[in-house]
């Protein structure tokens, strides 16, 4: 037990030098090394754990030892995937997550932080995907889909709360924030201006939102002790799982049933109830990666299983992604274009859905969610035999249970739906030049639907150029949204995805903002399907943060697409089929068919992706 300064002093010190050797062991492996390193792993911990418990430290001191237990379980994990120890594995992983909870209680207290999720995602880097894929090979699935709920778009579980509540609520709250953002959105078009009479509205509804909590999580509490008591058996934790899914449906307010289903961590087993869906993570390791299947719909409450998948790894899975990567900056002619797709595509088939499709039969429609590094790669594209994923089965993309869960909370206007499409080409030498053609083009569809439609194009006719709050209004209003545009900031090294309209967006602005419930929303617009590359185990990106604000759907791409005639009738087609009330995965999936047989190259249409519903 640590008593004194003294003591704390000392055992961070080790801790920095545990660090210190785990770096060099990444870089030049040894299993002796290994082994001692896990040993002070071991000594470490009891002292650290204490720290963090004793009731007469101060906040910052057990903050320090919180920042300790991370170190340690980041340096456990490392070491003890050298050695092969995927149980050690395991339980490193459990102080990681406990780790990186903790910290987000600490710092997360006034808000999202997105600064704290790219430095622990900088920091983390792969060790999450090792704990989970260690997790899996030692026949653990309930506790993956545990991990996931627990850890996957944490830190910023406040903001899907809030739409979660009533739709009088939440605008409440969307006047509140901006109120304290100073901003000058103008709201005289749907709602009146926000004032300070407000204010007692506001504190209102916070406090009604806390009384209904109350039975939630006091309901909730029971299953997450008797949770705690299963310790490390997999089949009692899953049958706690399974019984926490049946309760959530007695919670009639969906506040109340997502407050329950988040503080049992419950929500993988019971968003596959819910949507039907089979979901599967996608986990990588230094050794193989795992698919692990939660069974969707009424068959639920069957045991999840984990297929090992030993030809690839996280090595290949990087390999992968420079061949793409590549492919971009190289000025190959459109046959070696073709071939090189084709290759990935095949590999990526052969690799992870030939072995899922002939191992488990019987899916249809299924939710891959790929976690960490497995994030970021053209799954429906991906060949098993001849055919495409996406046209063998209906398949989206998660991006984690609780985005998934959210998409399906709000149904779509589909009926007369209101369409907003803006579009910025910008100018220069980065000038996009079929962005003038697309917006209008998309334009006419709704309108020759006899629906509401929307159009704004930033070219050089228009003098006025809107602040991003301006665009976040008209964004707001529509049941369908479409955005082309570039789709990222040069100067950020490709790191952060940004939407390059009028001021740049970067996707943590949709934190503060949100959609009309059930939006569809297509990104035309290069990169910004990808996760931020800093926070591969938050899945900070573009998609999770629209369907956390309202969105049903996202459909995006996960690299540049040209500018050319071909991309606008591709984009054409997708809205062809929302316009008719089809979903993001159904009009992804019918105008990729029709882009196929109009001999459109997969340079347009293989990078995107559908997410959510």
């Amino acid at each position: 037990m640590i008593d004194t300064n003294k003591d704390r002093d000392s055992t961070y010190d080790r801790v920095r030098h545990v660090v210190s050797r785990t770096e060099k062991l990444l870089k030049y492996p040894s299993e002796s090394e290994a082994r001692a390193i896990v040993e002070e792993c071991d000594r470490l911990t009891p002292l650290i754990l204490s720290s963090i418990q004793a009731k007469y430290h101060s906040r910052q001191t057990k903050y320090q030892s919180i920042l300790a237990l991370l170190d340690i379980a980041i340096s456990g994990i490392s070491a003890n995937s050298i050695l092969g120890d995927m149980n050690a594995v395991f339980h490193s992983g459990l102080q990681l997550s406990a780790a990186i909870t903790a910290i987000r209680v600490h710092t997360n207290a006034s808000g999202f932080k997105i600064e704290l999720e790219l430095e622990l995602g900088a920091l983390i880097g792969v060790r999450l995907d090792e704990a989970l894929y260690a997790t899996a090979m030692i026949d653990k699935p309930c506790s993956v889909g545990w991990l996931c709920d627990t850890l996957l778009s944490g830190g910023y579980g406040g903001r899907q709360i809030v739409e979660t509540s009533d739709e009088k609520d939440r605008k409440t709250w969307l006047r509140a924030v901006a109120r304290t953002r100073n901003s000058s959105e103008n709201f005289s078009h749907t709602e009146p201006e926000p004032t300070l009479k407000e204010a007692p509205q506001f504190f209102h509804t916070a406090a009604k939102q806390i009384l209904s909590s109350i039975s939630a999580l006091s309901k909730a509490s029971t299953f997450t002790k008797a949770y705690r008591a299963a310790g490390t058996d997999d089949n009692l934790r899953w049958n706690i799982l399974v019984e926490g899914a049946r309760k959530a449906d007695t919670f009639k307010k969906l506040s109340q049933r997502w407050l329950f289903i988040n503080s049992t961590s419950c929500t993988t087993p019971y968003t596959a109830k819910l949507t039907g869906k089979d979901i599967i993570y996608l986990i990588a390791g230094t050794r193989g990666s795992v698919a692990v299947r939660f069974h969707g719909g009424e068959h639920y409450y069957i045991k999840p299983e984990v297929l090992h998948l030993p030809d690839i790894n996280i090595a290949i899975v990087k390999s992968i992604k420079k061949t793409i990567n590549d492919l971009f900056n190289s000025e190959l002619g459109r046959e070696e274009e073709l071939e090189t797709f084709h290759k990935i595509y095949s590999r990526l088939g052969k690799l992870i859905f030939e072995p899922i499709t002939k191992n488990w039969l019987n899916l249809k429609s299924l939710a891959l969610i790929p976690v960490g590094i497995m994030q970021g790669l053209p799954y429906l594209s991906s060949l098993v035999g001849d055919s495409r994923l996406g046209d063998i089965l209906d398949v989206t993309i998660g991006p984690t249970a609780k985005t998934l869960l959210l998409s399906n909370s709000h149904q779509p206007e589909v009926l007369s739906p209101t369409a907003v499409i803006i579009g910025d080409p910008s100018e220069g030498v980065n000038e996009i030049e079929q962005v003038t053609n697309e917006v209008p083009k998309i334009g006419k569809i709704y309108s020759d639907r006899k629906a509401s439609s929307i159009t704004l194009l930033l070219d050089k006719s228009n003098t006025h150029k809107p602040k991003s709050d301006e665009i976040f209004h008209l964004i707001s209003s529509g049941d369908v949204v479409h955005l082309a545009c570039h789709g990222v900031d040069q100067n950020l090294d490709n790191k952060i995805p940004l939407l390059v309209i009028g001021e740049a967006i970067p996707f943590s602005e949709f934190q503060t903002h949100r959609l009309k419930p059930g939006a569809r929303v297509v990104l035309s617009a290069c990169s910004v399907a990808k996760d931020s590359s800093l926070t591969p185990f938050s899945h900070l990106g573009f998609p999770t943060m629209l369907l956390s604000a309202g969105a049903s759907s996202v459909i995006a791409s996960l690299w540049p697409v040209p500018d050319s005639e071909e991309t606008v009738d591709f984009m054409l087609d997708i809205h062809h089929y929302l316009s008719e009330g089809y979903t993001g995965s159904e009009a992804l999936r019918f105008a990729v068919r029709e882009a196929i047989a109009k001999d459109i190259p997969p340079s347009v249409w293989s990078a995107f992706e559908s997410f959510g519903c």
